[in-house]
């Protein structure tokens, strides 16, 4: 079975991490544009505060790449069953965007609209609730009832609106 993760540094998307688990492991794949130089560590991280390193990403051909086996009973030691994202030299793992399967709302048009979207993330900012979907020009826009709320930005679709 695979899924993917989204890959970031700070508040900016880089790409995505490629999970394929075969059986009492999991192969993680990262293949992205090189954005610049140094080194990149990559660090899979979990909503409940669990972290692991992957590995380095190598520059080959304008490309970074890394790919890693990791058995399941190595993602537990670190304190997780299965990551949320990967995260980028991190400074300070706050934990602040979270995962939207840990979103639960009463509002049914929200939470059908994040049950079709499973892959983004979510915060509160003082009164306001933060959405955000990894998403690219051309693609549909998710949440498309709220679509007056978002806006694009560092291949993100992001809505803020008052807290439901």
């Amino acid at each position: 079975m695979e899924h993917r993760l989204s890959l970031l540094e700070g508040s900016t998307r880089r790409g995505e991490i490629l999970c394929r688990d075969e059986g009492c492991y999991i192969t993680y794949s990262i293949d992205v544009p090189q954005w610049d130089d140094g080194v990149k560590k990559v660090w899979l991280c979990s909503e409940s505060g669990g972290r692991m390193l992957l590995g380095t990403l190598i520059p080959e051909h304008r490309r970074f790449r890394l790919r890693r086996r990791v058995s399941h009973s190595t993602l537990r030691c670190c304190g997780m069953t299965r990551p949320d994202f990967g995260t980028v030299n991190p400074q300070a793992l706050s934990g602040q965007w979270r995962s939207l399967r840990t979103f639960h709302s009463v509002d049914p048009v929200l939470s059908e609209g994040i049950t079709a979207n499973p892959h983004g993330f979510w915060r509160r900012e003082d009164q306001s609730l933060m959405l955000r979907f990894p998403w690219q020009p051309g693609q549909p826009v998710p949440l498309t009832s709220l679509f007056c709320f978002g806006t694009y930005q560092n291949g993100w679709w992001q809505i803020s609106m008052a807290q439901p």
